[in-house]
């Protein structure tokens, strides 16, 4: 089985497990998070770094965004992978929202 199937498949049990911070009642996602969150829905599909910043109108991504983005995976709502790439470290993330009729 691939990294890519695993982490979805696993993404998917954790979701389904009802554990997701995201089914908490008290949870408020904060503005950027929010508008990370905004951005992958409406892309619908996989992402890069670079293009999530292209479409948050910034050159690149800080530190404190990637810090959410594992939080937000944390949380169930979205799913993060990593594919081979061309370049100095051999790969790129990639994210996509996840949504209720997700298989």
């Amino acid at each position: 089985m691939g990294k890519e199937q695993y982490t979805h498949r696993y993404m998917q049990r954790y979701v389904s497990s009802g554990l997701a911070m995201a089914d908490s009642p008290d949870y408020n996602p904060t503005p950027k998070a929010q508008a990370i969150l905004d951005v992958l829905h409406e892309t619908g599909e996989w992402i890069s770094r670079s293009e999530l910043a292209t479409r948050l109108n910034k050159n690149a991504l800080n530190k404190w965004d990637i810090v959410l983005l594992s939080k937000l995976g944390d949380a169930g709502l979205i799913e993060m992978r990593q594919i081979p790439h061309h370049g100095p470290i051999g790969y790129e993330w990639q994210y996509r929202a996840i949504s209720n009729n997700q298989s």
